[in-house]
């Protein structure tokens, strides 16, 4: 590494460049067999720090360097300085969800649907539910549910097998009532009404 750089984000772009050129091209980096290993290379003209600098520019504040094509090399034309949430949806173990002929990740249908990202990644990988029931079940706490008669009987209850669901999370867990009414997407206080039987579920 150069001894002296003009600034901390040609520091960082150093760091970048370099760890570009060590993941492809040293065997012993213990991500090479995800990069090198599987055939992805650097190319010839990014041998030369300033020559990747005149093509990619100085790394901006919060990006990393991503590849648009997961499975080409490092070049000019397939790179691009992306932030990180772009960056992890590009991974080849990115999980997508297919809802209404669409597919997504959790975080994408979390921000669209305007659900919580933890309440919808554990509605589907800790309870298991399927990605429909998980963007359409409405949160339960009462700030959520509408005032107009119409339209609160489509509103979803809780039934037995939730509450025993609740119940068993609390005494297995020891959170709070408010962490595991997030959980259900239900009040603390609701929670709170089941666990100590005050309630008819």
């Amino acid at each position: 590494m150069p001894k002296t750089f003009a600034s901390k984000q040609e520091k960082r772009t150093y760091q970048s460049w370099a760890d570009m050129r060590n993941r492809c091209n040293n065997a012993k980096h213990k991500r090479y067999a995800s990069y090198g290993g599987r055939g992805i290379e650097v190319c010839e003209r990014w041998d030369s720090f300033e020559a990747f600098v005149k093509d990619m520019g100085l790394k901006p504040d919060g990006m990393s360097l991503e590849r648009e094509d997961n499975d080409g090399n490092y070049t000019p034309k397939n790179c691009v300085w992306a932030d990180y949430r772009a960056q992890n949806k590009n991974k080849r173990t990115t999980t997508t969800y297919e809802y209404d002929g669409r597919s997504q990740t959790i975080e994408e249908w979390a921000d669209e649907k305007g659900l919580p990202r933890t309440t919808l990644s554990e509605r589907v990988h800790k309870y298991g539910w399927d990605i429909k029931t998980a963007l359409e079940a409405p949160l339960g706490h009462k700030d959520n549910i509408p005032t107009d008669p119409e339209k609160r009987k489509y509103t979803a209850t809780l039934t037995q097998e939730d509450a025993e669901r609740i119940r068993a999370v609390h005494a297995r867990s020891g959170w709070s009532f408010a962490r595991v009414g997030r959980h259900f997407g239900v009040s603390g206080t609701t929670v709170s009404s089941i666990v100590n039987r005050r309630t008819h579920v």
